[in-house]
């Protein structure tokens, strides 16, 4: 089933917003805290523990939406969390390891972290996965395989676009440029529902090419 941006931004939107804005509330006083004092270490460890939480949470609001697109008769977002949001964190630490030896040499662990970008969307979309008969390291792996350099300048293209609001958002403040903050909020937002579908057809273009290879 081919899913159009538009339908599925319009969705999802609604579900990402609320779920985001506590946490860039929070951010934007974390920065604001750690920007008026010398002491910036605690406040950026609680910033990246804010972010992490953030990303599981919202990868699996996101991993729904897609599923209740081409099944409306899927379980509810609090069974699904249920569901993956475990299998998600305990897969995305096993890369994390990984990723961390690797920069040891630099090179594996750039690869790695090109390698294992794939893991939520099988955590929450291969059957293979979910019945335990493949490890979401290696498969990610696999279905990238002599696909990196490409896969590698798209993400790295989405990545430049996203850091580059994310840092023309920090001039703005709630507080005294509210507008400005909300339109940069939404933005950021709105560019990481389309992100995620787009990397979704990615997954399950490369999926069906490995099945039809079998």
């Amino acid at each position: 089933m081919q899913i159009k941006y538009l339908t599925y931004l319009k969705s999802v939107l609604f579900s990402v917003l609320f779920l985001t804005l506590p946490f860039a509330l929070m951010e934007q006083f974390i920065f604001q805290e750690a920007s008026s004092t010398e002491d910036k270490i605690i406040f950026g460890c609680v910033g990246i523990i804010l972010g992490l939480i953030e990303t599981f949470l919202l990868l699996i609001i996101l991993g729904h939406g897609i599923k209740k697109y081409s099944d409306p008769n899927t379980i509810n977002l609090g069974k699904y969390y249920k569901k993956h949001l475990r299998d998600l964190i305990i897969e995305t630490f096993r890369g994390m390891g990984r990723i961390a030896v690797g920069f040891l040499l630099i090179w594996p662990g750039i690869k790695r972290c090109i390698q294992y970008y794939l893991i939520p969307y099988i955590v929450q979309f291969d059957s293979d996965y979910q019945e335990g008969k493949v490890d979401v390291l290696e498969e990610s792996a696999l279905l990238l395989e002599g696909r990196l350099s490409r896969f590698a300048a798209i993400l790295c293209l989405t990545q430049m676009v996203m850091l580059g609001i994310q840092i023309a958002s920090v001039n703005f403040n709630l507080f005294t440029t509210p507008v400005a903050w909300i339109l940069f909020y939404i933005l950021e937002v709105t560019l990481q529902v389309c992100v995620f579908l787009m990397f979704y057809k990615y997954y399950l273009a490369l999926s069906n090419a490995r099945c039809g290879e079998h």
